[in-house]
């Protein structure tokens, strides 16, 4: 029977386990049907983009109160541990290697990666153009 009860208790523990971040996001819901709303009757980009940046920035606070936090990118040199490379730009020498643009953001939680950040990382000129003999080549 406590074994049961226990079971009984873990399952509803897992069921509610994200219950008060799903709460917490709630108002950001409410903030982007008013933005939605907003847009439909004043088409002013300056008004549309300052509420979605001030969506944005509560959406990171509240994920922030839960341990989750963005991956540096750009900048940064490449690790494929925390980046996953959908580009390469030629660069200078001392950038090789180096993450020059961030195409989607990469989360933790905590220490751990929820989701890698996809770059386009720095090469050399002649590794650039190695790469493009290689692919042509098959």
């Amino acid at each position: 029977n406590s074994r049961k009860r226990w079971e009984r208790e873990k399952q509803e523990i897992i069921k509610f386990s994200n219950f008060k971040l799903i709460r917490d996001l709630i108002p950001i819901i409410d903030e982007l049907e008013q933005a939605i709303k907003i847009a439909k009757k004043d088409t002013s980009l300056d008004k549309i983009c300052e509420g979605i940046e001030i969506t944005y920035k509560k959406l990171l606070g509240i994920l922030g109160s839960y341990g989750v936090k963005p991956i540096k990118a750009e900048g940064e040199k490449f690790d494929p541990h925390l980046h996953e490379i959908v580009g390469q730009k030629v660069v200078e020498d001392t950038q090789e290697h180096t993450i020059v643009e961030e195409i989607q953001k990469g989360y933790f939680l905590e220490d751990k990666v929820l989701r890698t950040s996809k770059v386009i990382v720095g090469v050399k000129k002649k590794e650039a153009s190695d790469k493009t003999k290689e692919d042509s080549g098959r």
